[in-house]
C-alpha cells in the first residue's frame, strides 16, 4: 500500500465515527475531484498527529458535499483550545500553470518560475465568507505538486501574502525624466490577504480568516508554514501549533513601511 492508498484508508476509517453522511460525501468528492478529496484528508492527518481532536463540521441537513450552511472541513481541539480549519485545494495543473514548474519535479534543469501567491490569494478570496465563525479560523492552501510544495509554496510566498507582491521603484524627477536617488522596494498590496489600500491608509481585508497554512504535499515531510491576520475577528494562537513558523505583518505607519516577521527571529 503507497502513501496515497494509506491515507485515503486512514480517512476512510476515521470518517467512519461520524456520521454516514460524512463518509458518502467524501467518497463523492474523492470520484469527482481526487486531489481536493486527498488534501482535506492529508490536512487533518497532520492536525490530529499534533493531538488535536477532528471532527467534520458540514451541515448534513442541506445538499451532499456542500451543506445548507457553509461552515469550515473541520473542528480541532485540545486541551487548551479550538479553532475551525477550512481546506482548499491547488490542483497540480493550476500550479503548473501559475508557477511553470513541471510536475513530477525535474532536477538539474534552470527556469523562470512563480510563486503560488496568486492562487492562494484567490482561494482566501473565496473562502472569506465560510470562515465567519464563532472560533478561530485557519484556510489550509495545498498542493500535491511536488517542486511548488516547497519552492512555490516558502517564506518569500508567504511573505507576499502578508505584504503583497513588492515592485522595484524609483523617483523620477518630473522636470527632466531623470531618476533621482536609489531604487527602493515598494508594494501596492497587490496579492494581500489581510491587507487592502483605503483612501487614506491601509485598512484590513477578509478579517474572518485568521491565519492561512500553506501546505506543500507533494514533499514527504509535508512543507507547512503560516501567516496570521493582524486584526482577525477571532485571532489564531499559534502556540496551539508551536511546529508550524508563523509569519505576520508589521506594519510602521510613520515610516509607511510593511515588514513580514516571523515568531522566534
Amino acid at each position: 500500500m503507497n502513501l496515497q492508498e494509506q491515507l485515503v484508508s486512514e480517512h476512510r476509517t476515521w470518517l467512519t465515527g461520524f456520521d454516514g453522511q460524512h463518509l458518502k460525501s467524501w467518497n463523492d468528492l474523492f470520484i469527482d475531484n481526487p486531489e481536493a478529496a486527498l488534501c482535506e484528508a492529508a490536512v487533518r492527518d497532520i492536525v490530529q498527529g499534533f493531538g488535536f481532536a477532528v471532527e467534520p463540521v458540514a451541515d448534513l441537513k442541506g445538499q451532499i458535499v456542500k451543506g445548507a450552511v457553509q461552515r469550515p472541513d473541520f473542528r480541532c481541539s485540545n486541551g487548551v483550545g479550538a479553532f475551525y480549519l477550512e481546506v482548499a485545494n491547488i490542483s497540480i495543473a493550476k500550479a503548473i500553470e501559475q508557477t511553470n514548474l513541471p510536475h513530477p519535479q525535474q532536477f538539474g534543469s534552470a527556469r523562470n518560475y512563480a510563486k503560488l501567491t496568486k492562487a492562494i490569494f484567490a482561494k482566501a478570496q473565496g473562502k472569506a465568507t465560510q470562515c465567519e465563525q464563532d472560533l478561530p479560523t485557519l484556510l489550509a492552501v495545498g498542493t500535491f505538486h511536488t517542486a511548488a510544495s516547497h519552492r512555490a509554496m516558502d517564506r518569500l510566498c508567504a511573505s507576499n501574502l502578508l505584504t503583497g507582491e513588492p515592485m522595484i521603484t524609483w523617483n523620477i524627477d518630473t522636470r527632466t525624466g531623470a531618476s533621482v536617488g536609489d531604487t527602493y522596494q515598494s508594494t501596492k498590496l497587490k496579492y494581500a490577504s489581510f491587507l487592502k489600500p483605503g483612501e487614506c491608509s491601509i485598512i484590513n481585508a477578509r478579517t474572518s480568516i485568521s491565519g492561512i497554512l500553506l501546505c506543500g504535499f507533494g514533499v514527504v515531510p509535508a512543507s507547512i508554514i503560516g501567516v496570521l491576520h493582524p486584526e482577525a475577528d477571532r485571532p489564531f494562537r499559534p502556540e496551539l501549533l508551536p511546529r508550524i513558523p508563523f509569519g505576520e505583518v508589521q506594519i510602521d505607519y510613520e515610516k509607511h513601511r510593511l515588514t513580514a516577521v516571523w515568531q522566534g527571529e
